[in-house]
């Protein structure tokens, strides 16, 4: 290669938020680092011989952005090699997160990592180079574990050079003409959080008669597709998906599927006034285009996002508390009880606040704005300070 290089890790495999991730990822680097190329390559496979020839070629290899900090991150996320000594460049986190529910700050002092994950982690902490996470959850867990190199930069998906310092934008002045929802992964495993989704659907389509409503997945909707992109069964969540997608059709609700790739959520979010719904990434796209979203959480992604932007991100559920009855019961019918206590009235809220936004000059909705120019210089740190 003409320039030294760096050798990413990206997870995108079907889901569009992972695309996103990759496609704003690269473009910071090439934006802050243009005296370094870019080699991918797919997060879930070992290295091949000549994959890590390729590695060991580079700068460094930069483990790179999604809910990547598990605690078993390796080698279930990253296999990368058996003996991490092969691998003989500096090794980087960007923009990792973790992944717990509900995902309380409590929760992220109780975070612990396995030992081979510990050893990746304490292997990272020993170079020059930052752990970059995005969220101060994460931080803290990594904290808590005694990876003292941590840094908060926020998603790489929030940031896009040109936009940094330009304005909030805020509803169109004859209001929201185009609406999107988009299904998070909860609803898959929960009637619960199913039916909340189908009330908010059909709620939004009521309160906001005068704008275009769209359902966007982030995942693909063909059950073929997502057992080939995740290689198992998937056909709890393809059949879920399928029956969302068919009661839509019979409520005449439009959808469209932005799974496989950036270019259609690029397409889909760019022509949107206001977002809605479950899907972290819509959100981040949303916030990062200066324009109003809100985001419900499902887990503590969407909790750990709240820390560092701010504005308008609701809690969808909490934890059932299981009686006497409820163990009873569950042992006779040997049926295990719903498990999530899903919220009412976001609709309703999410109304209410649109109104106060747009009368009162989008107090809430314009501080992800603010974050994201705050949290930029972090992740420009962290970036020019790699190697």
């Amino acid at each position: 290669m003409s320039k030294p290089y760096y050798v990413t890790l990206t997870g995108s495999r079907n889901n569009a938020g992972d695309f996103l991730i990759r496609h704003r990822a690269h473009a910071l680097l090439r934006h802050l680092r243009p005296d370094r190329n870019i080699v991918d390559m797919n997060s879930w496979e070992a290295f091949s011989d000549e994959q890590l020839e390729i590695v060991n070629g580079a700068v460094a290899l930069i483990l790179l952005g999604g809910p990547a900090l598990r605690q078993d991150m390796y080698p279930k996320v990253y296999p990368l090699v058996a003996d991490l000594d092969r691998i003989k460049v500096p090794i980087t986190i960007m923009g990792a997160g973790w992944h717990a529910s509900p995902g309380t700050w409590e929760d992220s002092r109780e975070y612990t990592f396995t030992p081979a994950t510990l050893r990746l982690l304490q292997r990272i902490d020993a170079g020059t180079t930052a752990l970059s996470v995005r969220d101060y959850r994460s931080l803290n867990a990594l904290a808590v574990a005694g990876i003292s190199n941590g840094v908060m930069t926020g998603c790489p998906a929030l940031y896009i050079p040109e936009n940094i310092g330009s304005p909030f934008v805020g509803f169109p002045k004859a209001g929201v003409k185009n609406l999107v929802v988009s299904p998070g992964v909860t609803f898959i495993r929960s009637a619960a959080l199913e039916q909340q989704l189908k009330n908010l659907i059909a709620e939004l389509q009521s309160g906001f008669p005068d704008a275009n409503l769209t359902v966007a997945f982030h995942h693909s909707i063909q059950p073929d597709v997502l057992k080939k992109a995740y290689d198992n069964d998937q056909t709890a969540a393809a059949n879920r998906q399928l029956a969302l997608v068919e009661w839509l059709n019979e409520q005449g609700v439009d959808y469209i599927d932005v799974s496989g790739g950036v270019e259609k959520l690029i397409q889909l979010y760019d022509a949107a006034d206001f977002h809605v719904g479950y899907r972290v990434h819509a959100h981040i796209f949303m916030c990062s285009q200066r324009k109003p979203s809100v985001l419900l959480t499902e887990d503590g992604r969407g909790r750990g996002l709240k820390d560092v932007l701010g504005g308008v991100i609701f809690d969808s559920w909490k934890k059932r508390e299981y009686s006497v009855k409820d163990r009873i019961r569950q042992r006779v019918t040997r049926q295990r009880p719903e498990r999530y206590v899903a919220f009412s009235g976001i609709a309703a809220d999410v109304k209410r606040i649109v109104s106060y936004e747009a009368e009162f000059r989008y107090p809430r909705f314009s501080q992800p704005k603010q974050r994201i120019d705050l949290h930029y210089a972090m992740m420009k740190g962290y970036i020019m300070g790699l190697p």
